[in-house]
């Protein structure tokens, strides 16, 4: 079963538009009619999650939530086969349910599912413990300690990010003679939770502690030639000088985040991880619009819609619906830049309209912020058009938005 998922897996790396899917599941159903009726629970068991396994890197590829979906009705149905007895299948059930409830996280935003992540890997790092199973214990309590940094960034819960910064601290420093795949992994979540803090804190000290050890990973994946993880390294240095950009020299920092923004385009493309894709064009747009408003240039404006454009497209296709929302949202406020740098009602009525589309999305009593912020900038557009175009009927629709 590992030697089939791994062939096809790579296959999927070569080709990553999921024609293979149909073959993985035919050979893995051959396989289950060979063992017939007699076979273990425990080796059926394995099948279903290997099908899952594989749905899970499909949405990894592809970004589709459809395949992240599917794996998450599979692993509904063969959870209740889970016998905790059976101590090495638990823990490697647990693991893969873990991972998968944390990127369903992304998708919903649901705090319950990066709760029971979480859970799924204590109860996977407790399984291989028991069988002194190092591997599988090094990674379920470095993705238990991911989920908990993800769950308490959005808490902004500082004295629990410094929790799992020490952490952190105490596996690098008993992995400090070889910077083998472990010591990656923490060094990347340890930069990542002192970025955290840096954004939350504005505390300089650790965004410098961040970038040392970015640098470190960038210096050492070069020998590992880990291409993709260098690009998401650099789109995380990029984020470092996003945030630097909002204390000091702004567009010198915008800029700089900029370019490694794109230096991480060059290894993670659409067919790479169209996700990861997605989220640094939306940052390259971000960048764009901030330099945008501080030396008034349209070609920046411009810049920032083809940036948005980008990231949009996918996250429509792939049925990511809240990022969706948020590109409109910001789309319409670069159109209604626009609007008032070249006194154009053509861009205010782009920006009304990007704005209405992401209220598709964004209701008062799910997402009452993002709500509040559309409806107060939808007010301003249409109070543009009303003056630009001496029309009574847009100053009836700003006061609507009130």
């Amino acid at each position: 079963l590992q030697k089939l998922l791994a062939i096809y897996l790579f296959l999927m790396k070569l080709n990553s538009s999921g024609e293979y899917k149909n073959q993985f599941e035919d050979n893995l159903n051959l396989i289950s009619s060979v063992l017939g009726k007699n076979s273990i629970d425990d080796i059926q068991t394995n099948i279903e999650m290997y099908k899952a396994m594989f749905l899970v890197h499909m949405y990894d590829l592809s970004g589709d939530v459809k395949n992240l979906k599917e794996a998450g009705e599979i692993y509904d149905s063969i959870r209740g086969n889970l016998n905790e007895s059976r101590t090495y299948a638990s823990a490697k059930l647990h693991y893969q349910i873990g991972i998968w409830y944390r990127k369903n996280y992304f998708v919903t935003g649901d705090r319950a599912d990066i709760d029971n992540s979480i859970q799924n890997h204590e109860k996977s790092a407790v399984n291989s413990n028991s069988i002194n199973d190092k591997l599988l214990n090094s990674g379920s309590i470095f993705y238990k300690l991911y989920s908990t940094f993800l769950r308490d960034k959005s808490d902004l819960d500082i004295s629990g990010l410094k929790d799992i910064s020490d952490v952190c601290k105490e596996y690098l420093e008993s992995e400090a003679r070889s910077f083998n795949e472990i010591k990656m992994s923490f060094t990347v979540l340890s930069a990542m939770i002192h970025q955290s803090i840096f954004e939350i804190e504005k505390d300089e000290e650790y965004l410098d502690k961040a970038l040392s050890q970015y640098d470190e990973l960038l210096n050492n994946i070069a020998v590992k030639k880990d291409k993709v993880l260098s690009g998401l390294v650099s789109m995380n240095i990029g984020l470092c000088y996003s945030f630097l950009s909002e204390l000091k020299d702004t567009s010198l920092n915008c800029l700089t985040a900029r370019d490694y923004f794109n230096k991480a385009l060059k290894t993670i493309t659409e067919n790479v991880s169209a996700i990861e894709f997605a989220l640094i064009n939306k940052h390259i747009g971000d960048c764009f619009r901030i330099v945008a408003e501080e030396d008034s240039t349209v070609q920046n404006c411009e810049s920032a819609i083809e940036a948005y454009e980008k990231a949009l497209q996918i996250y429509i296709e792939r049925g990511h619906k809240k990022e969706a929302a948020s590109i409109k949202y910001n789309l319409g406020s670069t159109c209604e830049f626009l609007a008032n740098e070249r006194e154009s009602a053509e861009y205010a009525k782009k920006a009304i309209k990007f704005y209405e589309d992401s209220l598709e999305i964004y209701k008062p009593d799910v997402n009452p912020v993002e709500f509040g912020s559309v409806m107060n900038s939808l007010g301003n557009a249409y109070s543009f058009l009303a003056e630009f175009e001496k029309k009574s009927e847009y100053c009836h629709k700003a006061m609507r938005t009130l």
